[in-house]
Formats: structure tokens, sequence, C-alpha cells
């Protein structure tokens, strides 16, 4: 008896993220992506980032942009900007932000908060309601 109710707990388990695309980091990764149902949440280690190349990368990556060659933050801010990448809700949750602020630098590390934060404002839904939703912690 125990023994199906285990299955009967995985199944239901199994089912309730069978929707769900999980990218758990590596050490060298500098992301964790979580797919699930109309969401996305895209978690950046601070800690692990070099360069806002890194950054644009596991955005674009996560949310499927087109334009991948011009890496640029004026790029980013344009195609986060852009409510056809943001079909679904979307979180983007940097992690040890002093650690980016440390590599990059103070001027790097305020138009990347610039960007990503007027992104957060521009893009909207058909309701009117925010498509993209930023969150920092140090």
């Amino acid at each position: 008896m125990k023994f199906f109710l285990i299955l009967i707990n995985l199944l239901c388990l199994n089912l309730y993220t069978a929707k769900a695309q999980y990218l758990k980091p590596t050490e060298d990764q500098i992301a964790e992506v979580d797919e699930l149902n109309d969401r996305i949440y895209i978690s950046i280690e601070g800690n692990k980032v070099s360069n806002t190349e890194q950054i644009f990368d596991c955005i674009s990556k996560s949310l499927h942009f087109e334009n991948t060659a011009d890496k640029s933050l004026e790029s980013l801010k344009e195609q986060l900007s852009n409510s056809k990448y943001t079909s679904k809700e979307t979180h983007i949750t940097i992690h040890h932000g002093n650690s980016i602020y440390q590599r990059l630098g103070q001027a790097k590390w305020q138009k990347l908060l610039n960007v990503l934060n007027s992104a957060e404002e521009e893009n909207v839904n058909s309701m009117g309601l925010k498509n993209i939703f930023i969150m920092y912690w140090d």
C-alpha cells in the first residue's frame, strides 16, 4: 500500500513539473532558468559575472532573442523592451549585485541597472501590465 501511495505522489509531482524546464547552474554557469507554465524565472549569479555580455547571453538564450550578434547594453534594452520576447511573465533576479558592481565598475553597473529598469517600465502586455520584473540582491 505504501508503495502505491509513493508512486501516486511521484506521478502527481511529475505531472506538476512536466511543463517546467530546469537548467541548474554548474560551477561555470552564471544563471539558472526555470520555465513553469506562464512564467520564466532567470536567476543570475552576480559573483560569477565578469562582463555585461555574459548577462546578455543568459537573457537572450532564455528569451530566444533573434539578434544575438550585438551584445551591447543598448541592444539588450531594445530587445527586453520588445514584448515579442516576453510572451510569458518574466522575472529576472540578479544575486550578489555588489560582486557585479566591483567587477564592472560603477559606470557599467549603473548603465546595466538603467537598461534593466527601463525595460521593466517599457515592456507591458496588452492589458497594460508589466511583463518583466527585475530584482536585485546584494
